[in-house]
């Protein structure tokens, strides 16, 4: 009729704006609204979505207990208490890898890192560590149930001391890296890497210092370089970082406040609005530890002294807690070893009642950025999988 406003629906919109809209949605309600309609899941797979959604701050974390995975959706609610609001959704990766154990490396612009392990029968094999399919790397977007896996050369006499996951920005190429000593010697800890999409390990040196055999993430990522904490003889220690685009080593070093202390646990490295973090503790300080961001990147004067978090029980030898998402109302959500994963109110001091995840199990947590980025296009050349597994 005359006069009457028309209703602008959602398909009047440009397609760019609704990209946006889309962007900003949960990773699990995204994964509804592609039954939407035919025109939505092809949205979600133009680069111009993906770019727009790995932009996104964090907010969601993975986490792993035994052999079940969780994508763990965390908001900020607003009420008076500003609880933090919870959504989990269950991954059953168990199912694909039967008579396996696996660990989470870490992740990568939405795909998700795993170390495989076989158990059926090793214990009993002297050569368990020649057999091919001991062990292996696992490279999976959970949410499209894609995933390849890459075997790791057996050799009886290799140490493996940690695996890591990142990607190139200039040639877009995913890359693993692993770190390893050979033989009874661990004077070098030799580096290898994956190409994903060549079908090869190759050597690319030394890597600096000693791996800490404790520490079992795989470092933080972040401006193309994997950073994780290494030692020298004694209990001092530095951050190796590893470019994935140059494939080269160099070493970062820690506050000078903090270079000639012994320290109590680890160290654990995060990234914070973009920034290089570091969680330390010292022996001067048992009850506490401190949260450091690194302000201007590569540049040692410029680590500050950001949080203080007190009243706490470091081990004083594989201990530490490490941030995974600062939140705007001053609350910082955070993994302690393996035990809880629970906010801490830096206004009050003191972590909050409500723990995201107690189990009583075993828990590790990482922050994770959701994708549908195909695992195919980013593994030519890599034969393909997929299993049902939300």
């Amino acid at each position: 009729m005359a006069g009457e406003e028309k209703i602008t629906e959602i398909s009047d919109l440009p397609l760019s704006l609704v990209m946006e809209i889309l962007s900003r949605l949960p990773m699990k309600t995204l994964f509804n609204c592609k039954l939407v309609c035919k025109t939505w899941p092809h949205l979600i797979s133009y680069p111009l979505f993906l770019e727009l959604q790995v932009a996104r701050p964090f907010t969601d974390i993975m986490v792993q207990i035994k052999s079940r995975i969780f994508l763990t959706h965390v908001e900020e609610r607003a009420t008076d208490n500003n609880i933090l609001e919870v959504e989990k959704t269950h991954f059953d990766i168990k199912v694909k890898f039967p008579g396996c154990n696996f660990d989470v490396v870490g992740s990568c612009n939405g795909l998700l890192c795993l170390e495989i392990t076989k158990l059926t029968g090793f214990k009993s094999d002297p050569d368990y560590r020649n057999d091919p399919g001991y062990k292996s790397v696992c490279v999976c977007n959970p949410f499209l149930d894609e995933y390849i896996t890459i075997p790791i050369i057996p050799m009886e006499e290799r140490d493996i001391m940690r695996l890591g996951f990142g990607n190139s920005a200039l040639s877009k190429q995913y890359k693993v890296i692993q770190l390893f000593y050979y033989g009874d010697s661990h004077k070098y800890l030799r580096a290898e890497i994956y190409t994903i999409g060549t079908g090869r390990w190759r050597s690319v040196g030394n890597a600096p210092g000693k791996a800490c055999c404790l520490d079992r993430y795989g470092g933080a990522f972040l401006h193309v370089s994997l950073h994780t904490v290494h030692y020298y003889s004694g209990p001092y220690g530095f951050i190796c970082v590893f470019d994935f685009e140059s494939e080269k080593f160099r070493q970062f070093s820690l506050p000078l406040q903090c270079a000639n202390e012994r320290f109590r646990g680890l160290i654990s490295l995060g990234v914070v609005e973009g920034c290089l973090c570091m969680s330390i503790s010292t022996h001067s300080n048992p009850k506490e530890f401190c949260i450091w961001v690194m302000k201007e990147y590569g540049f040692r004067d410029s680590w500050t002294k950001q949080f203080v978090i007190e009243n706490v029980n470091i081990h004083p030898y594989f201990d530490y807690y490490m941030p995974l998402i600062f939140f705007s109302n001053g609350k910082i959500l955070m993994n302690r070893k393996g035990l809880y994963v629970a906010s801490y109110v830096t206004r009050l001091k003191r972590f909050q009642k409500s723990i995201v995840y107690n189990s009583g199990e075993m828990i590790w947590a990482i922050k994770f950025k959701p994708t549908f980025v195909s695992v195919q296009d980013i593994a030519p050349g890599e034969q393909l999988s997929s299993v049902r597994c939300l």
